[in-house]
C-alpha cells in the first residue's frame, strides 16, 4: 500500500479478484476513473486514500471511486476535484454481469466533484442500481456546482440508468 499513482492515462488503480485492499495511497489525475473494481472484485476495501482530478479530459468517465462488484467499501477517503461522481455504486449491466451489492461508504470527505462537467449531473455519491448499500458519516460539499444552469447535481442520487436494475435496501445516514 501507500501507492502513488500520478497522471495514469487509464485507471489510477484497477482491482480484479477478491479480497483486495488499497490503503493510504494517492491517485492523482487518472485519465479515466481513480479507483475502480471490476465485476469479479469482491470484498475490496479502499481505506484512507486521496483521489483527485480523475479523468483529466475524458468525456464520459472520471469518477473517483467506482464499485461494480459485491462487498466493496470506501472508508475514510478524501475525494475531491474529480470530473464526475465522487463514489459510484455502478450496476452497468442489464444482463446481470455487474453486481454492486453489500457495498458501502463510511466517513469519506467528498468535495468539489463534478464541477467541470457542464450539462451533466454528477453527484458526490451515486447509487446506480446497487442493492443493500450502506452510506454513513460522509461529509459532502460543493459537488456539481457549475456555471451551467442545467446541472442539477449535488450530494446524493439513488436510482438506476437501466429499468431492469432496481436499487433496493439503500441506507443513507449522515
Amino acid at each position: 500500500n501507500n501507492i502513488q499513482s500520478w497522471y495514469s492515462p487509464g485507471y489510477g488503480f484497477y482491482a480484479v479478484g477478491a479480497g483486495g485492499r488499497l490503503n493510504d495511497s494517492t491517485i492523482l489525475g487518472a485519465g479515466v476513473d481513480g479507483i475502480i473494481t471490476n465485476v469479479a472484485a469482491s470484498n475490496f476495501r479502499a481505506y484512507r486514500n486521496e483521489v483527485l482530478y480523475s479523468s483529466a479530459g475524458a468525456p464520459t468517465s472520471g469518477q473517483a471511486i467506482t464499485f461494480t462488484g459485491p462487498d466493496n467499501w470506501a472508508i475514510n477517503n478524501n475525494v475531491h476535484d474529480n470530473f464526475m461522481e465522487g463514489i459510484d455504486f455502478l450496476d452497468w449491466s442489464i444482463a446481470g454481469l455487474s453486481n454492486p451489492s453489500q457495498c458501502g461508504a463510511l466517513w469519506n470527505r467528498l468535495e468539489d466533484n463534478g464541477r467541470t462537467k457542464p450539462g451533466v449531473s454528477p453527484h458526490a455519491i451515486y447509487n446506480d442500481g446497487g442493492d443493500n448499500v450502506f452510506v454513513y458519516g460522509n461529509v459532502i460539499s460543493g459537488n456539481g456546482l457549475t456555471e451551467d444552469s442545467t446541472s442539477d447535481a449535488g450530494g446524493i442520487l439513488i436510482g438506476t440508468e437501466h429499468s431492469a436494475n432496481v436499487a433496493n435496501n439503500i441506507w443513507f445516514i449522515n
